[in-house]
């Protein structure tokens, strides 16, 4: 009868140890492999590692007495470092001109002459391929640099007015820069000439009242300017009130407000009187101009 009763009670306890045995297997495997693939706490740029053979075996106050039980293999999360990125500059290419519209005027057959500024506004050393397109005849530099960046250069280009030209007529010529790192970056400047009627004059600018002793020759140099609007020759004479007087007789060819510097001797006759300072014979005396005649 006892027996019976015993067996009774061991048929409903093992069940539930073994179940309960179970459990704790499952647990503690569970346990495990939650702590070996636990990632959540690592950082974005972190990657784990698995810890030395040496650490593998740890020890908790629960089972110090214990030397039987399993490794465990823990991550351990480390910090990587950052990657080494540097930015690197972006190289642009473009161009300014100014001014970007200018005007003049010329008789027929006058040369304009127009000054224009190109500068380098990229980030690279570039070279500009210039293009002149108009109906009266331009010329200028087919290229301009190499230019560094932020540097400017002067561009001066002549535009050519036809002799047959009408007065009145006006020409337009687009000048256009080419950036030749980058073709599609350009830039263009206006130019607008109109033919005006000729108009001739000039002027002459003479020098200081001078001394010097008896006997000897002075060379003067006075400037003869174009006040007219188109190239001219000018024919000269001189007429002195007492010394003869003598120096070129024609200018030359002078480009409309251009300046020519002229030399004229003046001879001072020996026996001329004066006086200076120093005791030597001196004379003051200036040349006279009679006319500055267009040729």
């Amino acid at each position: 009868m006892i027996r019976s009763k015993l067996l009774s009670a061991v048929g409903r306890i093992a069940p539930t140890a073994i179940v309960l045995v179970v459990l704790a297997f499952v647990a503690w495997r569970g346990a495990e492999h939650s702590e070996a693939r636990d990632l959540t706490g690592l950082a974005a740029n972190q990657a784990p590692t698995i810890a030395p053979a040496s650490q593998d075996r740890t020890t908790s106050p629960l089972d110090a007495a214990d030397t039987g039980h399993f490794p465990v293999a823990r991550w351990q999360a480390i910090e990587a470092p950052a990657p080494d990125i540097q930015a690197q500059g972006v190289t642009t290419y473009s161009v300014a001109i100014t001014p970007t519209t200018a005007a003049g005027s010329g008789p027929p057959g006058a040369a304009v002459l127009y000054s224009l500024q190109l500068t380098n506004t990229g980030t690279a050393t570039d070279t500009f391929t210039m293009t002149y397109t108009g109906g009266f005849t331009a010329t200028g530099p087919a290229t301009v640099g190499p230019l560094a960046p932020g540097v400017a250069a002067p561009v001066s280009l002549t535009v050519s007015v036809p002799p047959t030209a009408t007065i009145g007529a006006t020409d337009t010529l687009q000048v256009l820069a080419t950036s030749q790192g980058a073709p599609t970056q350009t830039v263009t400047a206006t130019i607008t000439t109109t033919v005006v009627a000729p108009v001739y004059g000039g002027a002459i600018s003479p020098p200081a009242t001078r001394t010097a002793p008896t006997g000897t020759l002075v060379v003067y140099t006075v400037q003869l300017t174009n006040t007219g609007n188109i190239t001219d020759t000018f024919a000269l004479s001189y007429t002195s009130s007492a010394f003869p007087t003598s120096g070129p007789s024609t200018s030359g060819s002078i480009g409309a407000g251009g300046v020519m510097p002229l030399g004229v001797s003046v001879s001072v006759p020996a026996t001329a009187s004066g006086w200076d300072t120093y005791g030597s014979p001196l004379v003051r005396y200036w040349p006279r101009w009679a006319s500055a005649e267009k040729w």
